[in-house]
């Protein structure tokens, strides 16, 4: 039996993983105080989120 906390975890990783695929393919660019975060940092950042996601599903059944 998953945890609640584990739940919204992996929740909460498949939708960082989401929002920055979201990124990559409506090539949406974020600026923070006049710099531009590069596109290819989002793909990095899907890949672990998205990683971690799934580890943490398996990890928990």
């Amino acid at each position: 039996m998953k945890k609640p906390a584990t739940k919204t975890i992996i929740g909460l990783m498949f939708a960082v993983a989401a929002f920055h695929l979201l990124r990559i393919v409506l090539h949406l660019d974020i600026e923070i105080q006049n710099i531009l975060i590069p596109r290819w940092l989002s793909l990095v950042t899907f890949t672990v989120a998205a990683s971690l996601g799934v580890l943490l599903a398996h990890e928990s059944d």
